[in-house]
C-alpha cells in the first residue's frame, strides 16, 4: 500500500535528483543495488495480479537509474530491483525523483519485500501526493477519534469522515484520486455491507456500483468488486445455481452470462462478464467443476469479448491457472548465458528435459544434485537436465562449479529474484519440474532424485521414458520452444 511510501517535504531537490528537462523520467537514487537490475512494471489486470513490463534500467556506478515514464493514464505501478519492490503511482508526463533502499534485517525469501520509495519534488497535485496526504489524514482523523470509536464502532466515525472526505475533494479535478477515495471508503465500509447482507448490499450497490462506470484500471475499485461480488458459484439461489451449473455443463459463456443476468446486482454487463472471469478463476481447483469447460469459457471471454479489458483479464486468469498444469505449454525461458549465447527450450528438442531449482547454501540441494549427476550419466541422452542456481551472488555459484567438475549437465545462474522464479511458481527449494519433447509440462512438480514417502524417485519415470521409441523433432512442431 502507499502508506509505505514515505515523502520528504522539500524547497529544494538534492544535486544528484535533479529533474530531467522536457523528458518524464523517473529517476532513482539506489547505493544499495549498484549493478542491479530495476525493472518498472504496470498491472495487467487486478484479478490475477500479473504484471506487464513497461520499463528496465540498472542501477549505474553512481547510484543512479533511470526509467522513462511513457504511460499515457494515471496507473498503479511497480519498481523491481533484485528480490525487493515498491508500488507507487505514476501520472502521464510526470517526472519522479526517488530514493530506493534495501529493507532493514531481510530474510532468504523468494518472495519480494516491500520496501519504502521515498520521493522528493512531488507537486501537490501529483497522485503520490495526493494519496498519501489522503492516507496521512485518514490515520490523524482516527488517532484523534479512538474514545468514540470504543464507545460507538469504527463506522460511526468512518460515515463522518465520509463526509468530510467529499466535501474535501469535490473540486479535484483528478477522476483515479476521486475514486481511489471514494472506493477505499467503501472498502472500509465492507464489513457492514456483509454484516446486513440484504439491505447493506442493495444499499451499496446503488451508491458505488450502478451510478458508476467500471473502473477496471482503479486498485481500489477492484479491491470493492473482488470484495463485493461472490468469489464463485455456490453463494447464488437454488433457482439460480442451477441455470448456472447447467451452464457451465454445456462450457456456453453466453448461457452463463444469461443465467448470471438474473441476479440485478450484475445489470451491468461489462461487470458481469468480469465478475465471471473472477468466479472462473475461484472455482478452478474446487471439486465439482469439469477444468476443461472453465477453461472453455474463459477462452471464449477471451476472444469474443467485446470489453478489451475483459478479454485482457480472460486471457491473463487463462495463463495463471494453465501455466504449470501438465498438458500446457511450460514457461518459456530465454535467460542470457554469455553475451551472443541464450538458454531456451528449443535448444533441447526432441528430449525430455529435467528442471531442477536449487542453491549452495541447502544441504538437500547438495544431496541431490549428486544424484542427479548419476542420472545425467544414466538417461543423458534421451533426458535433457537444466539446473538453476538461486544463490545469491555469482561468486559462490562460480566457487561450486569449479569444485564440482563432474557436474557437466546445463547449470544456469539466477540469483534470488529472477523472474522465472515467479513463473514456476518456485516457493521453497529444490524444486523439479518435468517437461515434455514438444515443450509442455509433464510432471508439475516433478518426482525428485531423491524417494519420496512413497519410496518413488523421477527414476521410474526416467526408465518408462527411455523403454519408449524417441520421436524426431519435426519441423514447425507447436510447443513452447
Amino acid at each position: 500500500m502507499l502508506k509505505q511510501i514515505v515523502i520528504l517535504f522539500c524547497i529544494f531537490i538534492l544535486p544528484f535528483l535533479a529533474k530531467a528537462q522536457n523528458q518524464s523520467i523517473i529517476t532513482g537514487y539506489a547505493p544499495e543495488f549498484v549493478g542491479q537490475k530495476v525493472t518498472l512494471y504496470a498491472y495487467g489486470d487486478y484479478l490475477t495480479q500479473s504484471r506487464v513490463k513497461i520499463g528496465e534500467a540498472f542501477v549505474e556506478k553512481d547510484s543512479l537509474f533511470k526509467i522513462n515514464n511513457t504511460t499515457k493514464e494515471t496507473i498503479k505501478a511497480v519498481l523491481e530491483i533484485s528480490n525487493t519492490e515498491a508500488e507507487i503511482y505514476l501520472q502521464e508526463k510526470a517526472s519522479y525523483n526517488i530514493e530506493y533502499y534495501k529493507p532493514k534485517d531481510q530474510a532468504v525469501s523468494f518472495v519480494n519485500q516491500q520496501v519504502q520509495a521515498v520521493f522528493y519534488g512531488l507537486d501537490t497535485t501529483d497522485i503520490n501526493y495526493r494519496i498519501l496526504e489522503y492516507n496521512n489524514w485518514f490515520d490523524t482523523y482516527i488517532y484523534y477519534n479512538q474514545k468514540l470509536i470504543k464507545q460507538n464502532g469504527f463506522l460511526s466515525v468512518l460515515d463522518t469522515f465520509k463526509v468530510y472526505a467529499y466535501t474535501q475533494y469535490e473540486n479535484v479535478n483528478n477522476p483515479y484520486f476521486i475514486n481511489y477515495v471514494r472506493y477505499n471508503i467503501a472498502n472500509m465500509e465492507m464489513s457492514k455491507i456483509n454484516r446486513d447482507n440484504k439491505n447493506g448490499k442493495q444499499q451499496a450497490y446503488m451508491e458505488y456500483i450502478r451510478p458508476y462506470p467500471v473502473y477496471v484500471k482503479n486498485d481500489q475499485y477492484m479491491e470493492f468488486i473482488k470484495g463485493y461480488f461472490p468469489k464463485d458459484f455456490e453463494s447464488f439461489s437454488i433457482h439460480m445455481k442451477s441455470s448456472v451449473f447447467l451452464s457451465l455443463d454445456k462450457a456456453s459463456s453466453t448461457r452463463l452470462m444469461r443465467a448470471l443476468g438474473k441476479d440485478p446486482l450484475l445489470e451491468k454487463v461489462e461487470l458481469r462478464e468480469l465478475v465471471m472471469v473472477n468466479m472462473l478463476g475461484n472455482s478452478y481447483y474446487k471439486r465439482g467443476y469439469n477444468k476443461q469447460n472453465l477453461i472453455t469459457i474463459l477462452d471464449s471471454v477471451r476472444v469474443f469479448s467485446k470489453y478489451k479489458t475483459n478479454a485482457t483479464t480472460a486471457k491473463n486468469m487463462l495463463l495463471y491457472l494453465t501455466k504449470l498444469e501438465v498438458g500446457y505449454p511450460a514457461p518459456e525461458i530465454n535467460i542470457e548465458l554469455t553475451t551472443s549465447k541464450y538458454l531456451n527450450w528449443g535448444d533441447f528438442k526432441g528430449k525430455y528435459i529435467y528442471v531442477s531449482f536449487f542453491a549452495t547454501w541447502n544441504q538437500s540441494s547438495l544431496n541431490e544434485m549428486k544424484i542427479i549427476k548419476d542420472l545425467e550419466l544414466k538417461y543423458g541422452e534421451d533426458i535433457e537436465f537444466v539446473s538453476f542456481s538461486t544463490d545469491k551472488t555469482k561468486p559462490e555459484f562460480d566457487d561450486f562449479l569449479k569444485n564440482n567438475p563432474e557436474y557437466k549437465w546445463n547449470i544456469v545462474f539466477l540469483g534470488e529474484g529472477h523472474e522465472l522464479l515467479e513463473r514456476f511458481n518456485v516457493k521453497t527449494i529444490p524444486a523439479y519440474y518435468l517437461i515434455d519433447q514438444k515443450g509442455f509440462m509433464a510432471q508439475s512438480p516433478a518426482k525428485s532424485p531423491s524417494p519420496d514417502g512413497l519410496y518413488e524417485s523421477i527414476d521410474r519415470t526416467f526408465f518408462e521414458i527411455n523403454k519408449k521409441p524417441q520421436q524426431k523433432p519435426q519441423q514447425n512442431s507447436r510447443g513452447s520452444y
